[in-house]
Order: C-alpha cells, then structure tokens, then sequence
C-alpha cells in the first residue's frame, strides 16, 4: 500500500488504481486492530509515502489520498479504543498508564540488533559471541534484543541502499528505471525512514517527549524493516537469478538461498531433554490444580500470594511475570484475584491485605467470599515462606493441597471463621472497602486496617498513622446508601516546619467540595468533621475521599530532616457517623 501510494497508484480514475483503492482501505482497517502499535507506525510511514508522491509533482488528488487513508486510520484507531475510553471513564485514570519519555529510548530499535545473530542461533560459536556483546555493551535484557533479520535481510537493506546510489549516478541520456526498480527504490526510502523513527536517539523519542509517550516500544516498527529487506533482498536474488541461464541451476540456487536463510533466522529451539522437562512440569502443574478444583468445588475464589499487578510486573524471586495466570488456565471453574491493574481497586485492597498477619489475611479475606488461599513458594525466600504458611496452618483448621514440586500451596478457607461468608458470584466484584457507618474508627496505624482503604497516594503505615503525598486518595463502600445526613470525622495532622509554616488541606467527596483546613506551626494537629448532605453517596454506596495538600513540601524542604519524601496530611483514624 505505502509504496503504491507513493507511486500515485491508488485513485478513483481506472479501474485497477479503484481496486487498489479499496484493498489500501482494508489494510488500512485491520492495520489498528491487529495492534494499535502497527496503526500508528503506518500512519508515520504514510506520511513519508504522501511526501515521496508530492515531491514527484504537486496535485490536490494526491493530498486527498493521503489523508483520506490517515483518516480511516484514524477512524479505525479510536473504535478500537473505546472499550479502553469507556472503562477509563468509569473507573478513572491510573498512573500506570502514563509512560515516561525515557522508556522511548529504551525500548527504540537497536540497530546492532538488526544485524548481530541471536543468542538462540544454531551455530554454537555464533550464540557464544551474541552472547558475549549483549553483555558487554550493556543491552538491555527486553523485547529490545534478537531482532535479527538474518544474512538474507542484511543483503536486502545493502540492495535497498545499492538502488538509491544507482539513481545518484544515473545521466540524463541513460533510461529511465523499470517499475520494479522504482518500487525498489521507494522501499529504501521507507526503510530509510523507519530507522529515523525507530533507531535510538531517532525521531521516536523526539516525539515522545514532546507529543505524547504513550507509544513508546519503537523496536516494534522492526516487521515494517524487515519487510523493506525482504523486498531488497528478493530483488537482488532475481537480478542474480537472471545471469543464470540454466533452469537447473536456477532452482538450485533458490533452493540453496533458501535453506540457508531458514537456518540462519530460525532459532535454536529447547533440547529433547528441556522439552520434556517443561512437558512434564505442565503435567504435573495441571493435574495438581485438577485435584484443586475438585478439592474447593466449582466456581471457588481463590486468593493469590503474592499480590502482584497486571501487566509488566518484575519478577518476585524465582516467580516471573504472568506466572500467576498459569492457575486460571489450568482450571475451568475456579476464579482468582490476581489480574487487576496497577493502582487499580483490587490490586490496591490485595496488596493491603497482603501486609496484614496471617490470620488477618484469613479472616478479611473470607469475609468477602474467597474460599481459599493460593501461595506461589517461588516468590518467597525459605524464611518469609515458612513464616507465612505456618501462620496460615495456625490459622486454619484443614491443612494445605501442596503439589508434588512444593511450589503450589492451597489454604482452603473452609470453616476457618465461623458461618460460611456469600461466594463471589461470576460477574460480581468482592465487597472490598467495606465500611458501616456507626463503626469502630478505621485506624491507619501499622496494626489498624486504614491501608485496606488507600487508593492512592500513601505511604506505609507508622506507629502513630500515615502519611500522605500531597495528592492523596480513600475509598469506602458503605453497606447501604444513607436516607439521613452522615459526619465523617477525621483525625489528622499536617507536615510542618520552619520553612513551611502554613499549608492548606482541600477535601473532596465523591468528586464535589466538602471542606478545606489551614494548618499552621501553632496547630499542626487538627481533628475534621466533615457533613455529607444526603444525596452525596453514589447509589452503590460508594464514597471516595480525595485530599490535595497545598503547597507541596518534603521534610528536607520544611527544614526539619533530610527526608525527601514529599508528605502532606498525616491520617490516625477515620470514622462515619450518623449526624446529630
């Protein structure tokens, strides 16, 4: 598409430029979809088709092409993002999603890798020496490495650049290029701009800082560069291909580029013996959660040790990332926690729970309707694993489904705490932030429970309460909507000294004002009561408390000790009342 664009091929004006038209528009439509990644890298590279067309002759038509596809593309992109917008909508935005500039950079195409054999090559001394230069100049251990295009592909991009250096040369009485030399040539200098974008230090991070990093893994442009040597390398084949003159010989040669271009690019796959060690692993990793399921019974809860975030999280020990998908794969019923993304609910609430002791992990989890705990050994030292479930087989009455392996530990949670709890329907979200107005204060102490209540913007819990940023977040989902005016009370002090001395507390409740505070070095500590009007709580019963601190100050700034943390509200204990 990109290089009949270029060539001005694609218009409404004989029947084959139409058929092409509307293939062009078909690309254009599942380019996106495949992968949002491949929508945009072609939207840059339709840019420079449009560019190579202008610059052949000025025409409005040719203009109108160009956009025409963008805006297809464009159209394409957002439908297949509202799923995403509509989600984001309704359960807010999360800071993992925005992604520094920097990671443009570390994730940009290294040109080093395009040309140097993998380390999984099938030649042994080839492996030892890409082993050896990953290692030495640094290369970071990600997607950014084996992005080999093999012998073939690097012939391709010397053929691609051998083409624009024949124009440079041509005279004016020479003839002009055949259609398969200009396409050629129109390859070389897509791929020529794809390296621009992509390589490090390239265009890619240009834009990244100064437009948006939400695309940010520019070594994925590498299949639109490998296709630009593919088309180079196939063109010269067939030039050397015509100065053979026998026909055996011919598919001789072919035969033989062949079967060395699939050596050289197919890596080295497992051994006998690793391909049976990871059969049988599967094996015995299914059978266990087979016996699993049947143990708790369709449709159970399973809570998951360690908490971890979807996606991208850093290995824990020897557990590495999405191991713990490997549960919901080899079950059909069972349900499991792990999944939620990163300061998102469920993780936020999982990863407080994941602090408490034992027996609290037992009790506050079962109290919203998980009927077991499931442990990955992997992730934990022999010292934090064995303090862990000893705690969990004091307090349970049934000992653990451990597999044949030790790696898998499964705590039911069966009559650890009195009645049964209400299971966690599919389709249902466990009753997490649970408050009754009326209760006991939530305490954010290191033994009270408050950390079960942070969405964002915390920091861990100290003898005396927490600390917040300056921008900070609780969320509580009361057991039913309030028919009478509520007061929330609020025990709390601010961070202060000699070169802070005053600093404003703004809350906000459920996204509306609801109160604002001075502090000052005279009364640092303050206890707030705040009305909640009837009509303020949402109809699920939820409140979300927002607190923004003004200005921002760390300890080392206020003048009181080095601490660089910025820290804001200092929270002891909250509580939910009816209005007198």
């Amino acid at each position: 598409v990109l290089i009949r664009l270029a060539q001005d091929r694609i218009s409404f004006r004989t029947p084959d430029a139409r058929r092409r038209w509307l293939l062009a528009f078909l690309i254009v439509i599942l380019l996106p979809l495949q992968t949002p990644y491949n929508g945009v890298f072609f939207a840059f590279l339709c840019l420079v088709a449009g560019a190579i067309t202008l610059a052949q002759g000025w025409r409005w038509r040719k203009v109108i092409v160009t956009l025409s596809l963008l805006a297809v593309l464009g159209g394409t992109f957002m439908i297949e993002q509202i799923p995403r917008i509509i989600y984001q909508a309704e359960n807010g935005r999360v800071g993992a999603g925005q992604r520094s500039p920097a990671e443009a950079q570390t994730y940009s195409m290294q040109l080093h890798q395009l040309i140097i054999p993998t380390t999984q090559h099938r030649l042994g001394f080839v492996r030892e020496q890409a082993t050896r230069f990953n290692e030495r100049m640094k290369v970071p251990d990600s997607e950014v490495r084996n992005q080999y295009i093999g012998i073939l592909g690097i012939l391709g991009l010397c053929a691609l650049l051998w083409t624009l250096f024949r124009g440079t040369n041509r005279q004016p009485t020479d003839n002009e290029p055949n259609d398969l030399e200009n396409s050629v040539r129109i390859t070389a200098l897509l791929a020529i701009a794809t390296i621009l974008i992509a390589i490090s230090t390239g265009l890619g991070t240009l834009i990244a800082y100064f437009l948006t990093s939400s695309i940010r893994a520019y070594n994925r442009m590498f299949p639109f560069l490998a296709f630009a040597a593919l088309v180079g390398s196939g063109w010269l084949l067939q030039l050397l291909m015509q100065r053979i003159g026998n026909a055996r010989l011919r598919l001789m040669a072919v035969i033989t580029v062949g079967a060395v271009f699939v050596f050289d690019i197919v890596p080295q796959g497992p051994s006998a013996a690793t391909r049976d060690a990871i059969v049988a692993d599967y094996d015995r990793t299914h059978e266990y959660f087979t016996e699993v399921e049947e143990k708790l019974g369709s449709g159970t809860a399973l809570f998951q040790l360690p908490v971890v975030w979807y996606p991208e999280h850093p290995p824990v020990n020897r557990m590495t990332d999405y191991d713990y998908l490997k549960p919901f794969l080899l079950t059909k019923t069972l349900r499991f926690s792990s999944g939620s993304g990163r300061q998102r609910p469920g993780y936020i609430w999982g990863h407080a729970i994941e602090q408490q002791s034992a027996s609290n992990i037992v009790t506050q989890t079962h109290a919203v309707g998980f009927g077991a705990i499931l442990v990955d050994s992997f992730a934990y030292t022999p010292e934090d694993l064995s303090k862990l479930t000893e705690g969990l087989k004091q307090a349970l009455p049934q000992p653990p489904f451990i597999s044949s392996d030790q790696r898998w530990w499964t705590f039911s949670l069966a009559g650890c705490c009195g009645p049964d709890a209400p299971r966690v329907e599919p389709g249902t979200k466990p009753d997490i932030f649970a408050y009754t107005p009326g209760n006991e204060p939530i305490r954010f102490t290191s033994d009270g429970t408050g950390s079960m209540y942070q969405l964002a913007g915390w920091n861990g819990p100290e003898g005396w309460g927490t600390w917040s940023t300056s921008d900070a977040a609780l969320r509580l989902n009361l057991a039913s909507v309030p028919a009478t005016p509520l007061l929330l009370s609020l025990d709390t002090r601010m961070m202060l000294g000699p070169n802070v001395r005053e600093r404003t507390l703004r809350i906000e409740c459920n996204g509306n004002p609801c109160g604002e505070f001075t502090y000052t070095l005279e009364k640092p500590a303050q206890p707030l009561q705040v009305s909640l009007p009837v009509g303020l709580i949402t109809q699920d019963g939820r409140l979300d408390l927002h607190f923004v601190i003004s200005p921002e100050a760390t300890p080392k700034e206020a003048g009181i000790n080095e601490d660089v943390r910025s820290l804001g509200i200092g929270l002891t204990s909250l509580s939910i009342s009816p209005a007198q």
